[in-house]
């Protein structure tokens, strides 16, 4: 039997081309991994972007939603004039209350889940309600208030979100 060497049968010019293949491989596999990185990096960046954005507006909505149903019922065409009498249209059930604002613009601001949000309640008219369903009538119809309620939302990190909602709550004849 006759005992030959692995480098009497390569030929002296195809050594160290393993090495230098699999180095090459691994630079561009190096390569491929880091760019990757960088757009997953990037998707997470707009993912955070997004996930506030939808926050401030979930917020807004929150804000003028409980707002509308704390307050049903108290609404009244001197709701605002006054700091005292807008006080009274501005209840929140946690108990905080703080109104700014002069008639017929208040504001009341609160923190929600990671955004700061404004609440902004401007009566628009006192008026007869001339609307469908309520009797088509000017002068001895029904009367309504109408409010323009903003809510303006600040994230923490970005984004602002505004969010706009307009009501109109029935008076007794003769209330405006």
């Amino acid at each position: 039997m006759l005992n030959v060497s692995a480098a009497a049968v390569m030929p002296r010019a195809q050594r160290g081309v393993v090495l230098i293949v699999s180095l090459v491989v691994l630079a561009v596999m190096t390569l491929l991994v880091i760019g990757m990185l960088r757009t997953s990096v990037i998707e997470l960046k707009l993912g955070g972007v997004s996930h506030q954005a939808e926050l401030n507006f979930s917020n807004a909505e929150a804000m003028i939603s409980s707002y509308i149903n704390e307050n049903n019922g108290r609404f009244s065409k001197d709701c605002l004039v006054t700091a005292d009498a807008a006080l009274s249209c501005f209840i929140t059930t946690d108990g905080t209350i703080t109104v700014a604002g002069t008639a017929p613009n208040r504001t009341m601001t609160k923190t929600l889940e990671g955004s700061a949000v404004t609440l902004s309640v401007q009566q628009i008219a006192c008026a007869d309600d001339s609307g469908v369903g309520s009797g088509n009538q000017l002068g001895g119809g029904l009367q309504a208030l109408f409010l323009d309620i903003q809510a303006v939302s600040e994230g923490t990190f970005s984004g602002r979100s505004t969010v706009h909602q307009g009501i109109k709550t029935p008076l007794p004849p003769g209330s405006c």
